[in-house]
C-alpha cells in the first residue's frame, strides 16, 4: 500500500473541494452531491504549483499524467473515491462526502449565524477552551 505523498494529499483535497454541494445537470449528465467531473489533464494542471527561486526565476512543478492516474487508482483502491469514464471526462464520486462535509465549521457556515449561540471564552486559557468545548 502506498503512503500519503504530497501529490496524493493535494489531489484528494482538490477533489473534495471541487465536489458539488447540490445535484445539478451539466452537459446532459446529472452530477450528484459529492461528485465532480474532471479529466486527468485538468487534475494535473490544477495540482501544479509555482516554485519561486528568486525574483526573476520561477518554475512550474507539475505531476506527470502517470502519477495522477496512479494516485486516482490508489484512492479508488482505498475506497476514498470512485470514478467512471463519461464522455466529458471522469465522473468522480467522493465516498463519505456527507461525513467529510459535516465538520463543525461546515455546519456553522450553512446555519444562520445570528441564531448560533457563541461560546463564552474563559479568560487566560488560550486556545485549549475550543478543544474542551468540542469546537475543534
Amino acid at each position: 500500500m502506498r503512503s500519503w505523498n504530497p501529490w496524493k494529499i493535494k489531489i484528494y483535497l482538490y477533489l473534495i473541494s471541487t465536489a458539488n454541494e447540490r445535484p445539478r445537470e451539466w452537459m446532459g449528465i446529472t452530477i450528484g452531491r459529492g461528485q465532480t467531473v474532471r479529466s486527468l489533464r485538468a487534475i494535473q494542471k490544477d495540482a501544479s504549483y509555482i516554485i519561486h527561486y528568486s525574483r526573476d526565476t520561477n518554475r512550474l512543478k507539475t505531476p506527470s499524467l502517470s502519477t495522477v492516474k496512479r494516485i486516482m487508482d490508489d484512492l479508488k483502491m482505498k475506497q476514498l473515491i470512485d470514478y467512471k469514464m463519461v464522455q466529458q471526462g471522469m465522473l468522480i464520486t467522493i465516498n463519505n462526502y456527507d461525513y467529510l462535509s459535516s465538520t463543525p465549521i461546515t455546519k456553522m457556515v450553512h446555519q444562520d449565524l445570528s441564531k448560533v449561540e457563541q461560546p463564552k471564552r474563559p479568560k487566560n486559557e488560550g486556545p485549549q477552551w475550543m478543544f474542551d468545548e468540542g469546537l475543534l
